[in-house]
């Protein structure tokens, strides 16, 4: 017999942890951290940065569009417009600092973090909150942007 408290099955499915899976494999960990730090650089150095494919395929922005901008601009201590550019910053400036430990600590300490990440994961489901809330934001900012034109 079923749990009456366990989520239904599609609905779990939105809710299990995806982070801590992801940073298990070290080299796929290195490499999104790579493309950061990339990014990050080039755009430190007024080049650019690698740009959005999603925006480049659609002409529409994507959730993260304005990320760089908004890091850029809390770097310079400009708090106020970080935040009107992008207030999801500071979340995926923690995401950043996760991706680098799950990266970059050694073996025996990297097991133990990644059990400990899961298991907030699993515990708050908090990415899945997360990630509506930035849809939600998204979709939020289309329809500002409809608004406007």
């Amino acid at each position: 017999m079923r749990n009456s408290t366990s989520l239904h099955p599609p609905a779990a499915f939105w809710f299990l942890p995806r982070l801590s899976p992801a940073l298990k494999h070290r080299s796929w960990a290195a490499l999104l951290l790579s493309l950061i730090f990339l990014h990050a650089i080039l755009e430190a150095t007024g080049f650019g940065g690698l740009g959005c494919p999603f925006r480049t395929l659609t002409t529409i922005p994507c959730p993260g569009c304005g990320l760089s901008t908004a890091a850029r601009l809390a770097l310079n201590g400009e708090w106020i417009a970080s935040f009107d550019c992008h207030p999801f910053l500071p979340f995926f400036a923690i995401g950043v600092a996760v991706i680098a430990a799950g990266t970059l600590l050694p073996e025996g300490l990297r097991v133990r973090f990644l059990a400990r990440v899961e298991a907030w994961e699993e515990r708050s489901r908090a990415l899945a909150w997360f990630f509506g809330a930035l849809f939600a934001h998204w979709i939020l900012r289309l329809l500002l942007m409809i608004d406007s034109s």
